[in-house]
């Protein structure tokens, strides 16, 4: 009889914790469906910002070419005459969808401090070198501007641009194909003296640069502001619209601004670009931009700024580089590789270890690498500064 007793309270306690268990369960149940109804409805506790997208990059856009900000040196696309080719276009719920040099590609994007791409999608059959290239440089986008209709990506930490114009119906002007360059004012020429003066100052690669794009269209700098805009043509007439700031204008930026404004035309001989102003009586000169992927410089030697005095570095033939971009090269000093960014300032970098300083100057050509300041280029000349611009490596390219 006490042992049945003992299954029955037994039994009871059982049954009681099972119901406690149900009503917790239940409890939790209740719980989960009101979470589930209140799924995709707006939390009264939180507010959800849409992400704000600049007006501006709404619409369609056309990749112009790739430009090295260090000199305004512009790299015209290959696939310029491919409608397609190269276009995006941003819409206000932060997609986007365009081509690459063989893709369709689609995804979404954000805008905060500058553009992000968050989801790109699509394939990369047949890309071609260039698209590539274009994909990786959407991808690292560093800073974004706006002139116009004209849309300025900046990558490689600001070293190089994505230049795009806003894609419009219009078919596009014709323009003489040797003319869509990037090119670099000498200065200012005088048809009734026959004089000639250079433009102040001579050691800025980037300033009083012009872009010429084929749809009618121009950037550039002047000594201290970007420039903005558009050029008509009628056989050897030119009509040039040039916007932008004037402010604190220096050297000769406040004349070279003022005669861009009355530019009416234009010839190109020997590689050079005049500019004619004033009724003819005077001319801006302008010379292409270098470009430099593929081509191979060596050092001449240190140079003294003052005599000019040139003093090589041995082993002879040694200390080269070969530009493998715009603004990256690849070479070796006498026994290691050498990586090269013209960044500012300029960056070399001895990528491998084999002891070489006892070879030659090597150990001296260390040192200098090491303390370089700025660079500058002229013809098929390089040259990088150091010892508060006393001296400067003297590279000459090979292959010009």
């Amino acid at each position: 009889m006490k042992a049945k007793i003992i299954l029955w309270i037994g039994a009871l306690l059982l049954i009681m914790v099972g119901m406690m268990g149900c009503e917790k369960a239940g409890e939790i149940a209740s719980d989960d469906d009101t979470n589930l109804q209140q799924q995709g409805q707006p939390n009264a506790n939180q507010s959800e910002e849409d992400p704000v997208i600049p007006t501006a990059l709404i619409g369609s856009w056309k990749l112009a070419g790739f430009v090295r900000t260090t000199d305004n040196a512009f790299e015209e696309i290959a696939s310029k005459d491919c409608a397609k080719c190269y276009t995006i276009t941003f819409l206000k719920d932060g997609t986007f969808s365009g081509y690459t040099s063989a893709n369709e590609v689609r995804g979404k994007y954000k805008v905060d401090e500058t553009l992000r791409i968050v989801k790109w999608e699509g394939t990369s059959a047949n890309e071609q070198p260039e698209g590539k290239k274009y994909v990786s440089a959407m991808h690292s986008i560093s800073h974004i501007d706006f002139m116009g209709d004209l849309l300025k990506l900046y990558y490689d930490n600001g070293q190089n641009q994505l230049l795009f114009y806003r894609k419009k119906n219009e078919a596009l002007p014709v323009i003489p194909s040797e003319l869509i360059d990037s090119w670099k004012l000498e200065g200012f020429g005088d048809t009734e003296t026959n004089t000639f003066r250079e433009a102040d100052p001579k050691d800025c690669t980037v300033c009083y640069t012009l872009i010429f794009l084929r749809n009618g269209m121009l950037t550039g700098k002047s000594s201290t502001n970007e420039m903005m805009g558009e050029y008509v043509i009628n056989e050897q007439n030119i009509k040039i619209r040039f916007g932008g700031t004037k402010k604190n204008e220096l050297f000769d930026g406040g004349k070279y601004v003022e005669a861009v404004n009355k530019i009416h035309r234009f010839e190109i001989v020997s590689q050079k670009l005049k500019l004619y102003y004033n009724g003819g009586k005077n001319y801006l000169r302008f010379k292409r931009t270098v470009q430099f992927t593929g081509t191979r410089w060596e050092l001449a030697g240190i140079v003294d700024a003052k005599t000019g005095k040139i003093t090589p570095l041995a082993p002879k033939g040694c200390y080269w580089f070969k530009f493998i971009s715009e603004t990256k090269a690849k070479g070796g000093s006498v026994l290691n590789i050498m990586a090269v960014n013209l960044t500012s300032p300029p960056f070399f970098n001895i990528e491998t270890e084999i002891g070489d300083s006892h070879n030659g100057d090597a150990a001296l050509f260390y040192r200098i690498i090491r303390t370089l300041e700025s660079y500058t280029w002229e013809e098929n000349e390089l040259k990088f500064f150091y010892d508060n611009k006393r001296y400067y490596l003297l590279y000459k390219c090979s292959n010009l």
